[in-house]
């Protein structure tokens, strides 16, 4: 993993209409548990990227840009995304499918900057609350594999939140990214 992955693993979790920071409100919320999903995402959006490298460090703040379309017949979600690090643009794509079976692998991650752009597979759990959560690893030598989290929600068809999160072989979670888009005019 490119910079050991901040010595993390992948953890997935696709949480559609999970409430978002600063997105919609609680009522909001349940509304669109059931009413947004991957397709009502289609099109290109705008936003702002926050990057904790370490925890504890300052957070690096980037504008990013994200680009959602189905393809297969819509049996897969693609969501583009850019952002940048100390000026390096950087980009990525999480690869979602969306009729997948328990147990198959049904997220894709690679990101430049995060990934190396090396794939990154993610492994079905069993969901709660209306989401959708993968799960799986990715080696940190010398030590033990590490875990990594993705959430991506949506309070609207025109807000749309990307959250990812390092955690530590003993469980300990931290963020890692906090992406927020807005649908571009």
């Amino acid at each position: 993993m490119n910079r050991s992955f901040v010595k993390a693993s992948a953890t997935v979790l696709l949480a559609l209409g999970a409430g978002c920071a600063g997105l919609g409100g609680p009522e909001d919320e349940q509304r669109n548990m059931q009413a947004i999903e991957l397709a009502d995402l289609v099109g290109q959006w705008s936003g702002q990227n926050l990057l904790w490298v370490i925890p504890g460090e300052p957070v690096r703040e980037s504008d990013a840009t994200a680009h959602v379309e189905m393809l297969s017949g819509s049996a897969l979600a693609m969501i583009q995304y850019t952002w940048s690090y100390e000026g390096e643009p950087q980009q990525g794509t999480l690869l979602v499918r969306t009729n997948s079976e328990p147990d198959d692998a049904s997220v894709v991650l690679v990101d430049s900057w995060h990934t190396g752009n090396k794939f990154m597979n993610f492994r079905d759990e069993d969901g709660k609350d209306g989401l959708v959560a993968v799960h799986g690893t990715y080696a940190a030598p010398p030590g033990q594999d590490w875990g990594w989290r993705i959430v991506v929600r949506a309070s609207s068809a025109d807000a749309f939140q990307i959250l990812m999160f390092n955690i530590a072989p003993d469980g300990q979670e931290a963020p890692a990214v906090d992406a927020t888009f807005r649908r571009a005019p």
